[in-house]
């Protein structure tokens, strides 16, 4: 069964993700946890894969909605974590 590298892509960084917040709840580890998550959505928003964007299938649209959330997740964890070390390093 051949899937779509998108789909992959999308799988991959949810999994990712779902990494991260897992370490961040159970294991208590608020760095390795936040880089998980923010390498996940880096995961989900390398590349747009849609060579025709007249034509959009159900599978491109929901990539297109992950692509536009978890750059914001990316951007917002980025910053929180660089807060993080802020306070730890400078305080």
């Amino acid at each position: 069964m051949s899937f779509k590298t998108e789909i992959l892509n999308l799988i991959t960084g949810l999994l990712l993700v779902a990494c991260g917040v897992l370490n961040f709840i159970y294991a208590g580890d608020f760095v390795l946890g936040m880089n998980w998550i923010i390498f996940g959505s880096m995961y989900l928003v390398m590349d747009d894969y849609l060579q025709d964007p007249s034509r959009k299938s159900f599978f491109n649209k929901l990539t297109d909605i992950s692509r536009n959330a978890f750059s914001w997740v990316g951007l917002l964890c980025s910053a929180i974590l660089l807060f993080y070390y802020i306070e730890l390093f400078l305080f």
